[in-house]
């Protein structure tokens, strides 16, 4: 009994849909990522460099909670001041909605660029805000530099997933690493600048050259390897599995409300230790030393011992034990 050619295409359709994973396409093999290389480390520096500029930034906003609340905006509560590093906060992980959209249709040196522009504009503008204007400060820092950040910091996230798999964690860790970096030379640079004769515009000045040379290398050095990602009904059917997704939506509820207190030391921390009779030396670095003892992003996450899991990066045990010890030495 000879088969027909009708039936005969569709079995041959099955068994191409049912091909195990080894046999798909390369592009969907995760063997093709290279899993290393020169272009890849450059890319995993340039990413580390926009963080270091952005979330590295955002960690240091403490350092001008005090120096308004205090000096330039004085006649405002510490409580309307905090609005403008709330509101570069919203804006950095706000629009990394629509720019991880651009980086998935093929846009990431379109986003790269255009945030380095948007950022370093915004950071000279706020070098010349006059004293005791608010909105000067709030444009310039809070909407103009968030935008700025938001643009950046999601696809130099993303883009490290073009060249590891097994090893992404590794090396999104080293990426994240930057903002931690960041996070402690800030402060000093700034609070060292602030205090002294060359003043607020000057410090900002200072940092704005340093952070568009930093953002001139990472333009650079960093590029994506693989062709845009297509939309249509596949990204549709992957949307709705991800909101119909109960872990996940628990764990987006947690990371809410760990985000909801988590800026509150960054803020504030300085600012309560200058009211609170702390000797100046140790104020101008307690933003540091706080970032170092409790931030999530430390150096401390780098997961040095990989385990090859490339769903995310290991900001739980592996800190919180490093941070304990560090307590402890104090405790002795």
């Amino acid at each position: 009994m000879t088969m027909s050619p009708s039936l005969s295409n569709t079995s041959s359709a099955a068994k191409e849909h049912l091909k195990a994973p080894s046999q798909l396409p390369p592009i969907a093999n995760s063997q093709n990522i290279p899993e290393g290389g020169t272009r890849a480390w450059l890319t995993v520096l340039g990413g580390a460099m926009v963080t270091f500029c952005t979330f590295g930034v955002v960690q240091s906003f403490g350092v001008y909670q005090d120096y308004y609340t205090r000096i330039s905006l004085n006649e405002h509560t510490p409580s309307s001041i905090s609005w403008i590093g709330s509101m570069q906060v919203f804006f950095v992980f706000a629009v990394g909605l629509p720019a991880g959209r651009l980086f998935d249709a093929g846009y990431f040196h379109h986003c790269i660029l255009g945030g380095s522009l948007v950022y370093i504009f915004s950071v000279f503008m706020l070098s010349l805000v006059e004293p005791h204007h608010y909105y000067q400060n709030f444009l310039a820092q809070g909407v103009g530099m968030g935008i700025g950040m938001g643009l950046m910091f999601l696809p130099s996230l993303q883009v490290t997933s073009h060249y590891f798999a097994r090893r992404r964690s590794l090396a999104m860790g080293f990426v994240i690493s930057g903002s931690s970096i960041g996070g402690c030379l800030y402060p000093v640079l700034l609070n060292n600048m602030f205090t002294r004769t060359s003043g607020f515009g000057t410090g900002v000045r200072a940092v704005a050259f340093m952070d568009l040379g930093l953002l001139i290398i990472a333009n650079f050095v960093m590029r994506a390897r693989l062709p845009p990602k297509r939309g249509g009904k596949e990204g549709e059917s992957v949307f709705k599995e991800v909101i119909t997704d109960g872990p996940y939506l628990l764990f987006i509820f947690g990371s809410f409300l760990i985000f909801w207190g988590i800026f509150v030391p960054f803020f504030y921390l300085q600012l309560y230790a200058a009211l609170h009779g702390v000797s100046p030396g140790f104020v101008r670095y307690s933003v540091r030393h706080g970032l170092f003892l409790f931030t999530p992003f430390g150096l401390a996450n780098l997961r040095l011992l990989d385990h090859g899991d490339e769903r995310c990066i290991d900001l739980g045990e592996d800190s919180t034990k490093f941070r304990c010890r560090y307590l402890r030495a104090f405790e002795r």
